[in-house]
């Protein structure tokens, strides 16, 4: 690794996901994801999602548990990493939260299938 973070922590084996509705969320936070390690019924962190219009609670480290909070925007990108990579865990320093994942070849990712232009579009027509 590029930096030395030294022990990062756990890492997810599984995660949940709750999203808050009505205009103001549940305290000010939208949606959460929690991590969980392996064998784990206490979560090692929280990601909460807040809207641009929300007020963005401070990340925090209490009991060892995480809690970091990202624009509603960046409640996707969170997810892929969760649903695509083998290893994840969130680093905590310096009053903030940071989702690392760990030591990829380049080059990882998934080959997705050449794109078909759709048979009804005129432009594609020879």
């Amino acid at each position: 690794m590029f930096y030395n973070l030294g022990n990062l922590g756990p890492q997810a084996r599984s995660y949940g996901v709750m999203m808050y509705g009505t205009e103001a969320g549940y305290n000010n936070v939208r949606a959460q994801i929690w991590l969980l390690a392996a064998n784990a019924t206490v979560p090692f962190a929280f990601i909460r999602f807040c809207d641009p219009n929300m007020t963005f609670p401070p990340d925090r480290n209490e009991n060892n548990i995480v809690y970091m909070h990202l624009p509603t925007s960046m409640f996707e990108p969170v997810l892929n990493l969760l649903r695509h990579e083998k290893v994840l865990t969130v680093y905590s320093a310096i009053g903030k939260g940071f989702p690392i994942t760990e030591n990829f070849p380049t080059g990882e990712g998934v080959i997705l299938p050449p794109i078909k232009p759709p048979v009804s579009d005129p432009i594609f027509q020879p």
